[in-house]
């Protein structure tokens, strides 16, 4: 897998951007959301499917399924692809609300859908289940870094497996936010996703690629800043650096 652009840059890995989008919606549209987080004649879900799921779930699952849509992969089947989950401080809301609750009433009953619907693999599990999705499924990161972290583990998938695809989804509350006692946010947030779909490197999708460069630092770009690069008119995007390996660059021209 290791070879040399005529630039003389070393690939350690390599896939194709064959689809992506992204969402924004504020806080307070979520739940509208989540009752109908497919485009247009897209891609639907069954019946409240994210009723117990997180907000970030809830953009995430949004924004792979407007990929699939513009895609035109409506009626594709994803059974033999993988999806990782790269979500930011995910459940930081919810677990708020159930420990202060539970602090005040020491009673109180915890939901049995908090922990599957509030940890760092919640989003993988989700689509997983949606799309119907038999290959691998887990969180990457969940902190600063969740997406850079994301981008390299799903380079390492691709070129260690035999799965067809990876979809890559990353999430986080922009800016952080400040909960009250009930698990509400106190400043004005939105809630971020973006859905990548990497594929073999090889075909007309512009390639990501893994360029070494020791002397790179680690690089914890906001998701945010992330999908602005995605949407940029640069012909190559850097998406982030690893510390001590390289960065990793979606190249138009190829």
């Amino acid at each position: 897998m290791i070879a040399h652009t005529k630039e003389q840059e070393v690939i350690e890995a390599a896939a194709s951007l064959a689809a992506w989008s992204a969402v924004r919606v504020p806080y307070a549209d979520i739940d509208a959301l989540r009752a109908q987080p497919s485009p247009a004649g897209g891609k639907t879900l069954p019946g409240r499917f994210l009723k117990n799921s997180d907000e970030q779930t809830v953009a995430g699952m949004a924004a792979i399924l407007r990929a699939i849509h513009q895609a035109g992969w409506n009626d594709r089947s994803f059974a033999d692809w993988a999806v990782l989950g790269a979500p930011q401080f995910l459940g930081r809301l919810a677990v708020t609300a159930v420990i202060s609750r539970y602090i005040a009433e020491p009673t109180y009953s915890v939901s049995p859908h908090i922990i599957p619907n509030q940890c760092l693999h919640s989003i993988s599990g989700t689509v997983s289940v949606g799309l119907g999705i038999r290959g691998p499924n887990y969180g990457v990161g969940g902190g600063r870094g969740a997406a850079v972290e994301a981008l390299l583990a799903a380079l390492s998938l691709l070129k260690s497996s035999n799965v067809a695809g990876v979809w890559l989804v990353m999430t986080a509350f922009d800016p952080d936010p400040i909960p009250d006692g009930k698990g509400k946010p106190t400043n004005s947030i939105d809630v971020i996703g973006a859905a990548l779909a990497l594929t073999r490197d090889g075909n007309s999708a512009p390639p990501v690629r893994l360029i070494r460069d020791s002397a790179c630092g680690q690089s914890e770009s906001k998701l945010s800043d992330l999908i602005r690069q995605l949407e940029s008119s640069d012909s190559r995007k850097v998406l982030g650096e690893i510390e001590g390996l390289g960065r990793i660059v979606v190249d138009l021209n190829h």
